[in-house]
């Protein structure tokens, strides 16, 4: 009998050990089942690449052709005044060459004589030495636009018959240098139909239209085209966009006139957005 309580007892105790070890083995299950059955997956994250600039819409507008150019206006004819009697070398210059002097100006004295000035112009040359002594004058009318450009807007301004300002003043190609300097620029002259220049006066960007206009054509923003290798034969492209600037994709495009601000394209689809930024960030624009 008392072996048998014996067995009993630790038979008890034995299960009172066992229950105290597989309890925290079973909160521990039951924490970590719960928190599985509750644990909500994350949404898939989508990465969405946007536009670098202001989404555009490519439109058709009429365009007309234009050269721009700057330079300053300079005197086209020359006058020499000759210088007769004895004593030349005695005259007293009151005035240097690169002089601007208006008619019946003092140019200098001889002896108590006035040599006045029988033009409007610019002092070339004071010249009262040698047998042919004289007064170079640059006249100060006719006057045209000296201008440096390159070898496009040379090619532009041959092909242009019937050049304009902006606000419709005639304008022609008087003269062309037959050297370029440093910089790979070609002087020019062109005579410009008009009463508001003056002798001296500087232009920057001058408008001129050519008479072409291309009607209706599709058009973006130079921005929005860009190459991704330069080259004359290489490949032009644009990034369509959403009109809120999501990327839709790349497309390949071909410019044709472009007037530094916008450009002529074929390949865009009108109405559509491009990005207007990309083209100026990956070093492209027309």
């Amino acid at each position: 009998m008392k072996k048998f309580l014996k067995f009993c007892m630790r038979f008890v105790f034995a299960l009172l050990i066992l229950a105290l070890l597989a309890t925290p083995l079973y909160l521990i299950y039951r924490i970590s089942n719960d928190e599985i059955q509750n644990y909500n997956q994350p949404e898939q994250l989508i990465f969405v690449e946007s536009a670098f600039g202001q989404p555009i819409q490519a439109t058709r507008e009429d365009v007309a052709e234009k050269i721009h150019v700057s330079g300053v206006f300079v005197p086209v004819e020359r006058y020499d005044m000759e210088l007769k009697g004895w004593g030349l070398d005695q005259i007293r210059w009151s005035v240097d060459p690169g002089a601007e002097v208006t008619e019946g100006q003092v140019l200098g004295l001889l002896r108590g004589s006035e040599i006045q000035s029988p033009v409007n112009g610019i002092v070339v040359s004071l010249n009262n030495y040698g047998s042919k002594p004289y007064v170079r004058f640059r006249l100060v009318e006719p006057i045209e636009l000296e201008c440096h450009v390159d070898q496009q807007i040379l090619e532009d301004l041959r092909a242009s018959d019937g050049l304009r300002t902006k606000a419709g003043e005639a304008v022609s190609l008087q003269s062309v240098s037959i050297t370029r300097d440093l910089e790979g620029l070609t002087t020019v002259r062109l005579s410009v139909d008009s009463e508001r220049y003056a002798c001296g006066q500087g232009v920057s960007e001058l408008e001129l239209r050519t008479g072409v206009v291309f009607q209706k054509a599709l058009v973006l923003p130079v921005s929005c085209v860009y190459q991704k290798t330069p080259g004359a034969d290489e490949p032009w492209y644009a990034r369509e966009v959403t009109k809120d600037g999501t990327l839709v994709g790349e497309i390949e495009v071909k410019p044709g006139y472009s007037d530094g601000k916008k450009v002529c394209v074929t390949g865009p689809q009108e109405g559509h957005y491009y990005d207007s930024g990309y083209g100026s960030m990956a070093g492209g624009g027309q």
